[in-house]
């Protein structure tokens, strides 16, 4: 699918070809992470300071059921 919103120089994405757990992507010019939708662990991290990440965190937190319907779309099948 690729990228689902954006806030400021942040892109929001989620693969179709992604896997479990749910996840969405970050990712910023010279960085990139990974946040698990369930937990809103931070899977991976790249490039990201830790001030960047809670930013993330926050965003993936405020559009979370947005984000997670996205991925079901996307992966659940009926």
């Amino acid at each position: 699918m690729g990228e689902i919103f954006r806030f400021k120089n942040l892109k929001f994405k989620i693969w179709s070809n992604d896997h479990e757990p749910p996840n969405v992507h970050v990712h910023a010019p010279e960085a990139h992470a990974k946040v698990n939708l369930d937990t809103l662990e931070i899977m991976y991290s790249k490039g990201f300071s830790e001030k960047d990440l809670k930013i993330i965190q926050q965003q993936v937190f405020i559009r979370r059921v947005k984000i997670q319907e996205k991925w079901e779309e996307i992966h659940v099948k009926n």
